[in-house]
This record gives C-alpha cells, sequence and structure tokens, in this order.
C-alpha cells in the first residue's frame, strides 16, 4: 500500500496478537515519515483558545470583552501544511477511512483531559445536507467507539454554511446555526466538553457554548485536535 500523501511504499504494521488471533490487519494511510510532519502542541498557549501564545492572545481578549466566558480550549495539534492537507482529503473530499490517522490519540487524548468524569462530551454537529453530501460527521469520525458522548446539539437548518468557506470577518458576523436538541433539565448544572475537528476563529464553538449556557450548564469548555 501507498502513502496517500507522499506515494511512497508504507511498511506494513504487523500485530502479533492481530495475527495469532485472526483480525484484521489495520493498513495504514501514511507513511511514519509523513506522519511525523504533524506537530503536536507542546510548548506554551493562550489559555483561552490553546494557540501558541504566551499568555493570553488577543482574538481571546476580545472575547472576554464581549463578555464570552473562555473556553479554555486544548488542542492536540498544530494546524499546519499537513495538517491542513489531512482536512482537505478527509473533511472536504470525503475519505472517511482517514479518521483512523488520528481517532486513537485524539480520544485517548480527550480521556485524559477529563478531569471531571461526569462532563458530558458534545461533538459539534453537522447539517442534514452535509452529513447526505459527505456520509459522515467529520468530529464523530475522530471519536473511537468507546467514547461516550451525548447528541444534545443539532443545526437548525437543513443546509449550514460552512466555515472554511468565508473569511474571519463573514465568521464573526454569521448567525447560530445551533439549537438544543436535548430537554433543559438535561443541561442544567453540566459541565459540558464540545469535541470539533479544528479552532479557527472559535465562532463555532461559541456559538456551542451560548446554546449551554442558556439553558443552564455550569461550564462549557472545549478540545479540538488541531488549532
Amino acid at each position: 500500500m501507498k502513502c496517500e500523501y507522499c506515494q511512497q511504499q508504507v511498511a506494513p504494521d504487523w500485530n502479533l496478537v492481530a495475527f495469532l488471533m485472526n483480525s484484521p490487519q489495520q493498513l495504514k494511510s501514511l507513511c511514519d515519515h509523513c506522519l511525523s510532519r504533524f506537530q503536536m502542541i507542546s510548548s506554551a498557549t493562550c489559555f483561552g483558545c490553546g494557540r501558541l501564545n504566551d499568555g493570553l492572545c488577543y482574538d481571546c481578549m476580545r472575547w472576554q470583552r464581549q463578555g464570552q466566558p473562555l473556553l479554555q480550549n486544548n488542542a492536540l495539534y498544530e494546524y499546519n501544511m499537513m495538517m491542513k492537507w489531512y482536512f482537505q482529503n478527509y473533511k472536504v473530499k470525503g475519505g472517511y477511512h482517514l479518521r483512523q490517522v488520528f481517532s486513537e490519540i485524539f480520544t485517548a487524548h480527550i480521556k485524559s483531559r477529563l478531569a471531571d468524569k461526569a462532563s458530558c462530551l458534545v461533538p459539534i454537529p453537522v447539517s442534514k445536507a452535509t452529513l447526505k453530501q459527505r456520509g459522515f460527521n467529520q468530529v464523530q469520525g475522530l471519536l473511537k467507539n468507546n467514547l461516550v458522548f451525548k447528541d444534545w446539539l443539532m443545526c437548525k437548518r437543513e443546509n449550514k454554511v460552512t466555515q472554511s468557506s468565508l473569511d474571519r470577518s463573514q465568521r464573526m458576523q454569521g448567525v447560530s446555526p445551533f439549537q438544543l436538541n436535548a430537554s433543559q433539565e438535561a443541561v442544567v448544572n453540566q459541565h459540558i466538553v464540545l469535541i470539533d475537528d479544528i479552532y479557527t476563529t472559535g465562532r463555532t464553538l461559541y456559538w456551542a457554548a451560548d446554546v449551554f449556557y442558556s439553558y443552564g450548564a455550569t461550564s462549557v469548555t472545549s478540545i479540538t485536535l488541531a488549532r
């Protein structure tokens, strides 16, 4: 099998236990060299959004001035050129098999970040039109089956404008596409942890947070694969 990025041959990753149990071999979509081009965030980051920054960044100061409780977003990887390629092929072109590149490490990261085990994990949803066209929710695709989450958020409209198609000004001036998909009693006093693929401007995540705060959630934080 060839690496989908560099087209070099990918060496099989043999697992003795899986071999002895006659389990199907999981083929790697990317070679080790290309995998190494994804940069994990390991140095100081902004407390509000997870961007590489020494202290609170300008964007988060602006959210604070608007009266928004900061999301304390925690991101696992930098949004570099390799990550841009990944999302173009996974999310835009619908390469569902590419979820396996990050599903295990991202799920483990989410579990490690849950200080409160009673926290409710809520993935950001996609519209019905996007689900029909793409065939999957890219956020849920990044989560392993052993991670319990709540479908407490839904899109108000059949079609939801994709944030990647808008510039910053257009994103910030948009209208929230989300509404609650649960009873208010279920949300009151809960600690909500939003899960998304990318934190760009934070607009999508803050829209989602607003929904939960309006129904009585105690806190809303977020975890994303990339920032």
